[in-house]
């Protein structure tokens, strides 16, 4: 083999042992084979279709959200992954990690559009023409965007002229130009003009997210930018070194100079980055940032949502220009692979809760056949060497009003929801209490317990006799559809899980998100953006079927922020 092939090969090696090297699974655990490769477990709630494992579908009778079809809404978005020797999941971690969307009103005419993020192919943005019909402005408007890997979007009025502009986050694992983020000005006849550079944010980190607001209250919107490393060896590594006082912590320093996560103060339009100087200097591969004020002084704080080892970061703003990660003082414990998160007051007490989604999986058929992610050993090292304590489940963090929080997630009955990536809290039947949807699924299933014992050997000796590449060897991984989740608030800290009653639920690989009232009939439809399958619009039935009321509102900045406000994932 050649060295890149060499080198390839060993990176994909790496990748798929890495839940096995440093996360063995407990020795007394006997795992059957799953239907992939023979059916010794009887499991009736997946279909097998050729090498492709699917849930089945749960249809809604009377469904409280209704499934459109492309054809009805225009919108036949689809996010597809495309794997090379130079772009797979052997040196790009987040491949499978799917992409964002954002919901806008770029011309203020009063109705939602939507922009689709597409991993390795172009972007769509689609113009709401009324009645859930949308038409495909992505060329004459000039946002493609088909450069590089892209992961996320934000919609901000960053000019603050009274139009939402976009920034587009690019990942991938090396500094190269195509991974600059990209920041498309609205220019207020439908289209974008390009212009990151111009405001000091066109950023080389490999990044999943960013989250724009005031933090120093002088009326403009600053940038926290969630970036991850693009080495994977650090990912289940404990990594320790001595305090000033001798004693051994966590060792958070980048190890390359675009680890870490990337603050940028707003000074008059232009931003500078002032990471070190405002105490966001850190190591962690960052899947989700969320901003609100937990202490109540009246200044946005920072919750970042991190996978692997890594504890998540809750950075309270000290009001000077800083934050300090003070994490250990509000909360027990963190989820272990925080994907998504979410920042609400889900019991409407008048408090931010916190709802982290994870990686358990529902049913006993799939916690026997996907690797854990933590067992007691290593649930001790990490504790013992400083690290904050994870749990491997969903987390939902009740405020309890006195700067602490109670971790409610198995009592409230969301807790498992497989690999998960959104999760969004928002009143979707109009009774005044949020519920809850989850998205979930990933395109490989490369923790899968029967693969790595049965397959594993067989692969690894293709790829080393030259007859299978890596990209042909990764056709070798199963591959499994999992449904994504809806909860109904019951409004006592409990939730119900109403997936297949309120909507149909089918097995896809689902990851980016967004909520919002895409009609103006008083009621919140949902939109979630697919690896590989048409992109998702349902539409809400609550106002023909007459639950609930609703106030509908126009929220309009003050200062320097006189622009509408949009959803971010």
């Amino acid at each position: 083999m050649s060295i890149p092939a060499q080198q390839c090969f060993q990176n994909f090696i790496l990748s798929l042992l890495l839940w096995t090297t440093h996360y063995p699974t407990v020795a007394f655990y006997s795992f059957p084979l799953s239907p992939y490769f023979g059916k010794f477990l009887q499991n009736d709630d997946h279909a097998v279709i050729g090498s492709r494992e699917s849930e089945t579908t749960l249809t809604a009778s009377n469904p409280k959200l209704e499934l459109l079809t492309p054809e009805y809404t225009g919108i036949n978005f689809e996010n597809r992954v495309v794997e090379t020797p130079e772009n797979n999941i052997t040196n790009n971690i987040n491949i499978y990690n799917g992409g964002g969307v954002a919901v806008a009103d770029i011309n203020n005419d009063g109705l939602e559009d939507i922009y689709f993020i597409c991993a390795n192919g172009s972007n769509k943005l689609y113009l709401n023409q009324g009645n859930l019909k949308f038409k495909d402005i992505t060329d004459a408007a000039g946002m493609n965007s088909a450069t590089g890997f892209e992961t996320a979007v934000t919609a901000v009025d960053i000019n603050a002229d009274g139009y939402l502009d976009f920034y587009v986050c690019h990942g991938g694992p090396e500094p190269i130009d195509t991974r600059r983020n990209q920041l498309y000005i609205n220019n207020g006849n439908l289209t974008f003009s390009e212009k990151a550079k111009d405001y000091g944010i066109d950023d080389i980190s490999a990044s999943t997210g960013a989250n724009f607001f005031d933090y120093d209250l002088d009326g403009d919107l600053d940038l926290y930018l969630l970036n991850y490393p693009t080495d994977v060896k650090f990912a289940t590594k404990v990594d320790v070194a001595p305090d000033k006082n001798g004693v051994l912590k966590p060792n958070i320093e980048p190890k390359k100079p675009w680890d870490t996560d990337r603050f940028y103060r707003n000074d008059n339009g232009h931003f500078a980055d002032v990471s070190k100087q405002a105490g966001i200097w850190n190591f962690s591969y960052g899947l989700s940032v969320s901003v609100a004020d937990f202490n109540g002084d009246g200044y946005p704080d920072v919750y970042v949502g991190n996978d692997f080892i890594h504890p998540d970061n809750l950075y309270i703003n000290n009001k000077n220009g800083t934050f300090s990660n003070q994490l250990a003082a509000y909360f027990r414990h963190t989820s272990m692979n925080t994907m998504g998160t979410d920042i609400t007051d889900f019991d409407n007490d008048g408090r931010v809760d916190i709802l982290a989604v994870d990686m358990f999986p529902e049913n006993n058929y799939r916690q026997k056949t996907i690797q854990s992610p933590i067992d007691i050993p290593h649930y001790l090292s990490l504790v013992q060497n400083g690290y904050f304590e994870p749990v491997a489940h969903n987390v939902l963090q009740h405020n309890n009003g006195n700067g602490t929080f109670s971790e409610i997630a198995c009592m409230a009955n969301v807790y498992q929801t497989d690999w998960s990536w959104s999760g969004l809290m928002a009143d979707l039947n109009n009774d005044g209490l949020r519920d809850l949807h989850i998205t979930n699924g990933y395109r490989r299933e490369i923790t899968n317990l029967d693969f790595f014992e049965f397959r594993m050997d067989s692969m690894v000796s293709l790829i080393q006799t030259g007859k299978k590449s890596v990209t042909e060897a990764l056709e070798m991984v199963p591959e499994h559809k999992i449904r994504n989740y809806i909860y109904e608030n019951q409004g006592n800290l409990r939730f119900k899980n109403v997936s297949g009653d309120w909507m149909t639920m089918k097995g896809t690989w689902s990851c980016g998100a967004a909520w919002a009232d895409l009609d103006n009939d008083g009621d919140l439809e949902m939109i979630v953006n697919n690896l590989e399958d048409p992109a998702m619009i349902y539409k809400n039935l609550s106002t023909e079927q007459s639950a609930g009321n609703f106030l509908q509102c126009k929220l309009e900045g003050a200062g320097q922020t006189p622009g509408q406000w949009a959803h971010r994932c």
